[in-house]
């Protein structure tokens, strides 16, 4: 069912409440995710911009101009900062693999490399990481269990909660994921796991966990699975009732590639579901048109208000707003370089274009004639 609560009213959107007056981002760094002027910022945006920085998840975060919110990269992880270019402002330079972090028994070890990968992101101007990686060695055979720390809830939870303290420490947002109960990766896409509640929070949670309340973690990447017949994404008792509700998480959970019907692709009210269980940002250019239908749904909108507000909250205290101020305005343009590839591309596409015509109309001249000749012939 589409979520609609009538108690649920419409929120605020383009209007300036706050008694000082227009605000930036910037100007709520450090203050508590609970505070008043949270509500106000809010207010400033547009129904669109928040829309955007849900739906717009492609390796990045998106941004805002109306709250001056400047959006950061995201990169690969857990085991380097894969960032796709090794040229400009890139690194592929890889770090041991989480098992091997995780057999040293040393939290000081994994605190230092956690730093140390969080340096490398910052290097190569990215402030997203996704990783560490905090699932269960459940079977020897997974294929991401390189990216795993171990089949032991508690050791994995200690070692991920010193990589993320040395990562959060520069600045980055940790993206930890794949939350939750992701045992396999051949055919993963969907499936269905099946669990007691005892046994997913005593081994399946505990890495996770520990991370979030000992780091503290600041993302988690949800992940394709299902739980029993329910999607990760979809899933309100782990979203919202223990990692929001138990464990306190004010931070952003981002899906993994979402290009899948099961997780909204070509279902507006996959998406609505998803946002109200604590979906916040998809991993994807989403069409414009995700929450369309929900424009007027009060319930949806509080929900993409509540997600925007952690993005938000998120990012003000990363290394996102380094060498922000409250004087500093974002403003999107189009740079003379990206207008000059377009043109290139646009004249390019026209050049292939008349050469396509002139190959077609050489065949037919050349049909023509070889006709005429034949008639001749006959003739």
């Amino acid at each position: 069912p589409i979520p609609n609560d009538p108690a649920d009213t419409m929120p605020v959107y383009e209007t300036v409440t706050s008694a000082y007056g227009r605000l930036s981002l910037i100007q709520l760094r450090g203050i508590p995710y609970t505070d008043p002027m949270w509500e106000d910022l809010l207010d400033q945006m547009s129904y669109q911009e928040q829309a955007d920085m849900i739906r717009l998840g492609s390796m990045s975060v998106f941004g805002a101009e109306s709250v001056s919110a400047p959006g950061y990269r995201c990169a690969n992880g857990p085991v380097c900062v894969n960032t796709g270019n090794s040229v400009i402002n890139g690194s592929k330079f890889a770090f041991p693999c989480n098992p091997i972090v995780a057999s040293s028994f040393n939290t000081e070890l994994a605190e230092e490399l956690g730093r140390a990968m969080g340096e490398e992101s910052l290097t190569a101007d990215n402030v997203g990481i996704y990783g560490t990686g905090a699932n269960i060695h459940r079977s020897a055979y997974s294929g991401r269990n390189f990216e795993y720390y171990s089949e032991d809830g508690f050791l994995s939870g200690k070692i991920n909660a010193a990589a993320t303290r040395g990562m959060t420490e520069k600045g980055c947002v940790v993206f930890t994921k794949h939350f939750a109960l992701n045992d396999q990766e051949s055919f993963r896409r969907g499936i269905t796991v099946w669990a007691n509640e005892q046994t997913i929070r005593e081994i399946y949670l505990k890495a996770f966990e520990a991370g979030i309340i000992e780091a503290p973690t600041n993302g988690v990447m949800t992940s394709f699975s299902r739980i029993g017949t329910t999607w990760v994404g979809q899933h309100r008792g782990l979203l919202i009732d223990v990692l929001r509700g138990e464990w306190g998480f004010t931070g952003v959970a981002k899906t993994d590639e979402a290009s899948y019907k099961y997780m909204g692709r070509g279902s507006n009210s996959i998406y609505a579901t998803a946002l109200v269980a604590g979906q916040d940002i998809w991993l994807d250019s989403v069409p414009e048109e995700m929450f369309a239908d929900f424009q007027g749904n009060a319930t949806v909108c509080r929900a993409m208000r509540e997600a925007v507000h952690r993005n938000l909250y998120v990012m003000v205290n990363s290394a996102a707003m380094n060498g922000m101020s409250s004087d500093t305005r974002v403003e999107r343009i189009t740079p003379p370089w990206e207008l000059a590839v377009l043109g290139t591309e646009i004249a390019s596409g026209i050049l292939a274009g008349c050469c396509l015509v002139m190959v077609c109309l050489s065949w037919v001249f050349w049909y023509k004639k070889q006709k005429n000749k034949n008639w001749k012939v006959e003739r």
